[in-house]
């Protein structure tokens, strides 16, 4: 439970500066979600999957699996593993030209209720199509917890979140984090820039495939005969096996939102007298009064009623 309970105060404090997301933020985001685990009961990689069942040469020889762009331009890929562990990996792309672009990411874990960043990783010149030069003038940099909480901020501002024995848990978190860290990175990336490259590819050959299905029929109608003779039949890819785009619903921002205007039939008007409730139990009678911009103006409009004296005999 104090691990938790430190998890828990990490984020918010990271959330609060602006390092990490919420999670009601990033679950608003499109979303990637990949179907089941891999065999070995991690998260799923959809590039093994694809060249298993269709064939390296297939894959790798088609335009899809060539690009690196992602399908969406900001969003989540969400994966999960069979001990119960979910990946949710934010994604953003950046300065996109014709050639290349830049991607943020942020890989957070969502684990026994607890939801935390682990990972920002910025990648700079990522080339939009694989050729022999791809990786050879992208530049990297990376942090865990060591450099984006420890490192980022002074020890006074820590110590006012954090107590000592915090501070201790999370140090040895962080070092633990930091062991490791290139070679996870490394792992991150892969699996990011091969999951946009089996979308890409799973897209263009459903295209395709609909395509020949497509022409098929129309020459079954000029050649029914020949058509028949041919058993071949392309196979029919669903890719909902695989993975599921789910729209997000992003909230609007406050400076976005639509301003409810009021408009006036009239410059004044006139509130009939009532009683007021107190929450003590008082009750006190509020005469009848003018509201409006111009309730100040013409006040001598009220008209006074005189009873003429009757005379009684």
């Amino acid at each position: 439970m104090l691990n938790d309970n430190i998890i828990y105060r990490v984020r918010k404090f990271l959330e609060e500066k602006g390092t990490a997301e919420s999670f009601r933020y990033i679950k608003s985001l499109d979303t990637i979600e990949l179907v089941g685990t891999s065999k070995n009961g991690k998260e799923r990689v959809l590039v093994h999957d694809i060249v298993r069942e269709y064939g390296e040469g297939t894959v790798k020889n088609n335009c899809g699996y060539e690009y690196l762009i992602p399908c969406i331009p900001e969003g989540v890929i969400k994966s999960r593993t069979d001990e119960g562990v979910i990946y949710y990996t934010h994604f953003k792309a950046t300065n996109m030209t014709s050639e290349k672009y830049d991607l943020e990411i942020k890989e957070y874990d969502f684990c026994n209720s607890n939801f935390y960043l682990r990972y920002i990783i910025t990648i700079k010149g990522i080339v939009n199509k694989i050729g022999e030069d791809s990786y050879g003038e992208i530049n990297v940099s990376y942090a865990c917890i060591e450099q984006f909480l420890i490192n980022s901020f002074s020890k006074q501002e820590l110590n006012q979140y954090f107590s000592e024995k915090d501070m201790e848990w999370i140090s040895k978190t962080a070092h633990n984090d930091d062991e490791t860290l290139k070679s996870t990175v490394d792992v991150i990336i892969e699996y990011v820039l091969t999951t946009f490259q089996a979308i890409n590819f799973l897209l263009d050959y459903k295209k395709k495939t609909n395509e020949q299905k497509c022409n098929k029929r129309l020459m079954t109608v000029i050649n029914q005969e020949e058509n028949y003779m041919n058993t071949n039949s392309e196979r029919v890819i669903d890719t909902s096996k695989y993975y599921n785009l789910k729209e997000g619903k992003k909230n609007q921002k406050s400076s976005e939102k639509k301003e409810n205007k009021i408009v006036r039939k009239t410059d004044k008007w006139i509130v009939s007298g009532h009683t007021r409730h107190y929450k003590s139990g008082k009750m006190v009678f509020v005469r009848s009064y003018y509201k409006g911009p111009n309730k100040e103006t013409d006040k001598s409009s009220k008209t006074n009623y005189m009873v003429k004296e009757t005379i009684v005999k």
